[in-house]
Formats: structure tokens, sequence, C-alpha cells
């Protein structure tokens, strides 16, 4: 899958997403209004979702938030 990371601005409750178009290519929103430090956090955390081939589960984007952050 490719993947393009773009900051953009978003409410600071939110650091990033992913949404993956219809060619399969993972794009990466992650707040600008974040620090350096947590824009990196968030970029890595949208891309062990992509790795974890989460978009094609069957578990809840609630089940994966938990299973992503507990590691």
């Amino acid at each position: 899958m490719n993947e393009t990371v773009r900051l953009v601005e978003l409410p600071l409750s939110i650091r990033s997403f992913t949404v993956v178009d219809e060619h399969g290519t993972a794009c990466i929103y992650v707040n600008k209004n974040l620090c350096f430090e947590r824009q990196q956090e968030s970029c890595q955390h949208e891309l062990s979702h992509i790795l974890n081939d989460d978009f094609h589960s069957f578990e809840t984007a609630d089940t994966l938030e938990r299973i992503r952050h507990d590691g």
C-alpha cells in the first residue's frame, strides 16, 4: 500500500487519521497544530494501522485503537 502524509489543521482533540482511497493509497492526515514530536508519534500510530492491515479487519475501530495503543 502506498502512503501519503499531509499536515492539516484539525481540532486539538484529533491528532491524526487515515483514509484509504479507491486506488488503495493511504493518506495520513496529521494535525499541524501538534508539536513535532506528537506529529511523529501520530504518524507512526497511523502507519501501525496500515502495516497491520487494520483497514480490512472485522474488528471495530474502538477495538483496533485499544490494540494499537496497548502495543
